[in-house]
């Protein structure tokens, strides 16, 4: 015996893509296509971390193109099979229980994507909150993070470094590295001296004439499997001075390119922009 038939909603199909993405094949009978649909999604955002894409700004921007005209295609597509259609048989999915469970389903999906990705697919994007890193990052700017950069590779100067704040759960800083372990750190009138030898820094900015710790600091030794971290914005920032060495354990990850900027407006003239490293 026949399941009952049931009338469908070209506006309908289209639009319950916004609630779950395949929602609206799933509402037309077509569950194949939206659980291929899926898994492609999840495939391309393995090989775009994989391959290194998500680190060359204009790759990036082309996924990002890509993906809008993806859920714009499927939206149409699942309106169109519905027009055509008029009517589908009833599948066992085909019920409200189904639907909110595919909504559910697909949030824990993309919340999952979103958290697994500095561990799966070794990238992770980050958003600046603060000018500590002025001039070279300002507030608003949009990094990118080779997260699985420092699994093969030495932290070097000038690395600019995503780290785990110590004893502060769940909080990251972005800071330069001027410190490997074993050297020996000193600030003296804001000029930085590792190991004896006054060190050039044209990246950094100072905001005042003296600034107590901020510009006279040290010296200490950077202990073993540990970086001393410095913002660079050097007056108004919490980093190695204030926190400690941080821990080789403590790295996240190493800031690649900035490939967006927004304070109240977008700053065109910020981005696109590769990080390299420029330390001494």
């Amino acid at each position: 015996m026949k399941s009952d038939s049931r009338k469908l909603g070209p506006i309908r199909a289209a639009l319950s893509n916004l609630a779950g993405f395949g929602l609206g094949y799933v509402y037309v009978g077509r569950i194949e296509l939206a659980l291929f649909l899926i898994a492609g999604i999840v495939g391309v955002i393995a090989v775009a971390g994989w391959s290194g894409l998500v680190f060359q700004p204009v790759a990036l921007y082309s996924l990002a193109v890509a993906a809008l005209c993806v859920a714009l295609f499927v939206m149409i597509h699942c309106g169109l099979i519905a027009a055509r259609t008029r009517t589908a048989e009833a599948r066992p999915y085909n019920a409200w229980w189904f639907y909110l469970l595919w909504v559910v389903g697909s949030w824990f999906v993309s919340e999952g994507i979103i958290w697994g990705r500095p561990v799966l697919f070794g990238f992770e994007p980050f958003n600046l909150p603060s000018a500590s890193m002025a001039p070279t990052l300002q507030k608003g700017d949009l990094i990118m993070t080779d997260t699985w950069y420092y699994g093969e590779t030495d932290p070097a100067y000038g690395d600019l470094v995503v780290f785990d704040v110590p004893g502060n759960a769940g909080t990251k800083y972005v800071k330069r590295v001027i410190g490997l372990p074993g050297d020996r750190v000193e600030i003296k009138d804001d000029v930085l001296v590792r190991n004896g030898q006054e060190i050039v820094e044209p990246y950094i900015q100072l905001t005042y004439q003296s600034a107590g710790l901020a510009s006279n600091f040290g010296p200490v030794t950077v202990p073993k499997a540990s970086y001393f971290m410095l913002g660079d914005n050097r007056h108004m920032t919490r980093d190695s001075r204030y926190i400690g060495p941080i821990d080789r354990s403590l790295l996240h990850g190493r800031v690649v390119h900035r490939w967006f900027a927004f304070d109240g407006s977008i700053l065109w003239d910020r981005f696109p922009e590769r990080l390299d490293n420029n330390g001494q």
